[in-house]
């Protein structure tokens, strides 16, 4: 395959480009023509202009294309123009599908559009998208299309647009979407691809859960209104620049052993945040911003396996986040890639590439895309690339990666001293939350878990139930051994209930010699069966200096709508009840 680049200037620059003899001749000899049109105008008439132009010329050419919040064009960075690339491909048929999404029904769109692709062959090399997220829920589209499992690679970006105000678009030379999918399919035995890509952010805050959200929308975080956050730590306005504003700083969040980036779009008067990927209640994550010398690393990296590869053609699909923190410098990032083949792309709205057996929706990424047709000839491609790299334009300008080194320690000093502060405040967690002498939880924690699991059991409608234990006769260790003794003793059956408890499970020092243990999801025939455990693995158990010891054990469910001191109490006679039958047993009260 061939690929030729053009900014477009005006018609008669364009005729000019499509009227060179190198790309008659390429057309003449290729099997199929693929056009792809990048463009900062979402004005349909426009781009119909220019793509009545491309077919007088070149009747045969297939065509699709974005709007866009930055053009890349010859592994550069232009701003507010039209890019056109044309691939000529020699053994591939190029087939463009249009699926226009329905809101509520985005899960069937994309079952919709995958059986759409699978229909075409069984040739399938890979396939392109192109998108338009703001109008769309994306997230869901590609969840449809993962119904059906595939082998080859997608790939692709969403369509973004300068003015927020306006629809962005993408199109082929039949159909112009506002709220849809263009697909591009490779259909061809020999056309192989590599597809990769990085995030380069780090986390700058604690980790923190999103602990309601609905779609799209994330309404509260550790159980505050979502906005405040942004308010609290950047001090960033609820006005109409929150987008700009939030680009640099999305959330991190912690999924499937990976951490993927989602950005903030718009803030309601409530301070829900929408997003335009998704979000999910029970995520975990933290506010990043970017590392630009992590992310130049990155880069290195692709190249180099893109050396290895030997590309025809490289396309790039970056997040307009990259464009907001790398500014100026944007190019020491995606510049390289010229080096290794004609490269261009465009900055969007939301990055796609397939992992496994998924299609994953990024944000503030960066995808790298190579082509090629047969096994790849380039000649001495890695000399090439050494000579080109050495003459970008960043290479012949000593100061020009000053900024991104400052920025890049100015974080590396953020994060050291988070963790600093994290390490301080974990010790005082650990200090108020943590019986000195047993290290068990205190009291006061108890009644944090206490509460948390009461409001639990009001919203999900479960069960909990909790265990009081009093040591029998604990009074006689004391004036027998002493209170040295008796604090060993303590520590020893603390250290005992620890080992016996399940995870999910808290055990505390209520007061005293007296024990608290809160069982979620548990209902009193299994509270019981446990306390029960625990008396006969106590009164077996040898202690170091008294031998034999026993407990007492009070146990209760809670009911709906009462106050923890009702529960409390509750356990408390239970515990009475055991103890003046004879110590070492087990009582319960229900409701």
């Amino acid at each position: 395959m061939k690929q030729y680049l053009h900014t477009y200037q005006n018609d008669k620059s364009l005729l000019l480009f499509l009227d060179h003899p190198d790309l008659i001749e390429a057309v003449s000899q290729g099997s199929s023509v693929f056009v792809q049109i990048f463009s900062e105008h979402n004005q349909a008439d426009f781009i119909k202009r220019i793509i009545l132009l491309i077919q007088n010329e070149i009747p045969t050419a297939t065509i699709a294309g974005s709007t866009t919040v930055g053009e890349i064009m010859a592994g550069s960075l232009q701003l507010r123009s039209t890019i056109v690339t044309i691939s000529v491909f020699q053994s591939t048929a190029i087939v463009p599908l249009q699926i226009c999404c329905t809101k509520g029904k985005e899960e069937a769109d994309g079952a919709r559009l995958i059986d759409y692709i699978l229909e075409q062959g069984i040739n399938i090399a890979g396939v392109q998208l192109l998108t338009t997220p703001l109008t769309i829920n994306l997230s869901k589209i590609l969840s449809g299309m993962e119904t059906r499992k595939v082998n080859f690679p997608f790939f692709g970006g969403g369509a973004a647009v300068y003015d927020a105000s306006k629809y962005s678009l993408v199109f082929n030379e039949e159909v112009f979407l506002d709220t849809g999918i263009i697909a591009i399919v490779y259909l061809s035995d020999v056309l192989k691809f590599y597809a990769g890509s990085y995030l380069g952010w780090e986390p700058l805050t604690k980790k923190m859960t999103i602990t309601r959200s609905d779609d799209l929308i994330v309404h509260a975080i550790d159980d505050n209104n979502a906005y405040n956050l942004y308010k609290k730590y950047l001090n960033i306005p609820n006005d109409e620049d929150f987008f700009n504003n939030v680009l640099e700083f999305p959330f991190l969040v912690e999924r499937n052993k990976a951490t993927i980036a989602r950005v903030p779009f718009f803030v309601d008067e409530n301070g829900s945040i929408e997003f335009i990927a998704d979000v999910k209640e029970g995520e975990t994550f933290c506010i990043g911003y970017g590392d630009p010398v992590a992310m130049l690393d990155s880069s290195h990296e692709i190249q180099g396996q893109l050396l290895e590869f030997q590309p025809e053609a490289i396309l790039i699909f970056a997040c307009v986040c990259r464009r907001f923190l790398m500014q100026g410098d944007i190019n020491l990032e995606i510049e390289p890639f010229k080096a290794i083949a004609p490269t261009s792309g465009f900055f969007t709205f939301g990055e796609i590439i397939s992992c496994k057996d998924c299609i994953q929706l990024l944000n503030s990424a960066i995808v790298i895309v190579g082509m090629k047709e047969g096994s790849g000839t380039r000649r001495n491609v890695e000399e090439e690339f050494s000579h080109t790299y050495q003459s970008c334009s960043f290479q012949t300008d000593p100061f020009s990666k000053k900024h991104n080194m400052i920025v890049s320690r100015l974080l590396h000093f953020i994060k050291i001293l988070s963790s600093e502060l994290e390490q301080a405040n974990g010790e005082l967690t650990q200090l108020s939350e943590i019986d000195d002498l047993t290290q068990l939880y205190n009291r006061m924690k108890l009644n944090q878990i206490l509460i948390k699991e009461i409001k639990r059991c009001n919203l999900l409608q479960v069960d909990f139930s909790i265990i009081i234990i009093d040591i029998d006769y604990f009074k006689n260790v004391n004036d027998t051994y002493g209170h040295n003794v008796g604090d060993s003793v303590l520590v020893e059956l603390s250290a005992l209930l620890k080992d016996v408890m399940h995870e999910n499970d808290s055990v505390g020092r209520w007061g005293g010699e007296e024990f608290l243990v809160i069982l979620p999801e548990t209902n009193i025939q299994y509270a019981l069966q446990i306390a029960e455990n625990l008396r006969t693995a106590i009164e077996k158990h040898a202690f170091s200096i008294v031998s034999h010891l026993t407990c007492s054990f009070g146990v209760t469910s809670y009911c709906c709508a009462e106050y923890p001191d009702v529960l409390i109490a509750r356990a408390d006679k239970a515990l009475y009840e055991a103890k003046n039958n004879g110590r070492n047993r087990v009582a319960s009260l229900d409701c």
